[in-house]
Formats: C-alpha cells, sequence, structure tokens
C-alpha cells in the first residue's frame, strides 16, 4: 500500500494526517488506515489546505493570471509554503489479524503512515456494520454528511454493493427509528 501522508496529530477518536503532496488527499467519506502494526481504520471527516506556518496566511498572487496552474507555475515556492491534511473519525482497529469496529485502544502513532486500504481489508472491514454507530452518535460536525459520503465513496470497493448498501440501511434504519427526519435525510442520499 503506498502511503498518503502521515499522522500529526492523534487521538482515540479521530486523527489527522498531512498529505505527502499538496492536494493529494482522499475524497470526504474515504476509508483510510494508519499504522503497519497497530492498524487504525478512519474515515475521511475534513479536509483542508493551509499555510505551514500558522501564524502567516496565503495571499492573493495572481494578478493578470488566468488560470491557477499560471499562478502555480509561476510562483513554484507555493507548494513549499502550504499543506493538505485531512481528519478522519477513528471507527475501528485491526489486532492480530481480526478487525474490530470499535474506538481503537490506542490512537495510531504520529508519524504513522496512512494509506487507502486494498480491497481486501475494505471487504474484511464492511462485513459488520458496527462502526455505524460510532458515525450516528458522534459529535463530530458534518458526521450525517460524512456517512453518506462514506456510502459513495466505499460503494465502488465492495463486492456486492447492493447487499452492503441494503444493509448499510438497515443499521441506520434500526439506529435512528426514533428520529425519522434525520433517518430520512441521510438514506435518501445514500
Amino acid at each position: 500500500m503506498e502511503s498518503i501522508g502521515e499522522v500529526i496529530e492523534s487521538s482515540t477518536t479521530e486523527f489527522t494526517t498531512q498529505c505527502r503532496e499538496l492536494y493529494s488527499s482522499p475524497a470526504l467519506g474515504s476509508l483510510v488506515v494508519s499504522g503497519s502494526n497497530d492498524r487504525v481504520y478512519g474515515i475521511v471527516s475534513h479536509v483542508t489546505t493551509k499555510s505551514l506556518d500558522p501564524g502567516r496566511r496565503p495571499r492573493v498572487m495572481g494578478e493578470g493570471d488566468e488560470t491557477e496552474d499560471d499562478i502555480y507555475s509561476k510562483n513554484p515556492q507555493i507548494s513549499r509554503l502550504l499543506c493538505t491534511e485531512f481528519t478522519s473519525i477513528a471507527i475501528g482497529y485491526e489486532n492480530n489479524g481480526n478487525i474490530y469496529q470499535y474506538m481503537p485502544p490506542h490512537p495510531p502513532k504520529i508519524h504513522a503512515l496512512v494509506s487507502k486500504p486494498n480491497s481486501d481489508q475494505i471487504n474484511r472491514f464492511v462485513k459488520t456494520l458496527k462502526f455505524v454507530s460510532i458515525m450516528i452518535d458522534s459529535k463530530f460536525p458534518a458526521a450525517d454528511e460524512t456517512l453518506v459520503a462514506f456510502s459513495r465513496e466505499i460503494g465502488s470497493d465492495v463486492q456486492d454493493v447492493n447487499h452492503f448498501r441494503i444493509s448499510l440501511g438497515r443499521e441506520i434504519s434500526r439506529l435512528l427509528s426514533s428520529d425519522t427526519q434525520r433517518l430520512t435525510n441521510i438514506l435518501s442520499r445514500i
């Protein structure tokens, strides 16, 4: 697996990854895995591009330029002054080859490599949907949007996409049976 970046901030509920290349983050809702021994699975819930120096904001540089490519080609230093980061909600971990779908007992290590899981890891992960309760119960901003995005992103990687979406819909329905407005909002977009 080719790494996307490295963990730069970590807790048992979420971890932040700095991408190796500017603008190369996975899409919102993508499943990612951090670490090589104690793997932690996460769903990308927030992506940002910002200045490497927190006290320094980017300034307008493209006066007279027609496209972003023009700006970057005339100012090659830009890619060294900015970084793209993404935050993932920790939804599971792997231990001794077994995948557990609840918050990990330990957060990913700082500088742990983060990558997109391979097809086998994805299909092993989605065999059960216990992680959905973490998403539904979370206080993360846009958790519902992240769950909807996950269903779209993962759809092309699972072996039986129809079975997966039906199972996901059933699990969400079970968890949100008392909140029909939220349930309808989520299910209508899966």
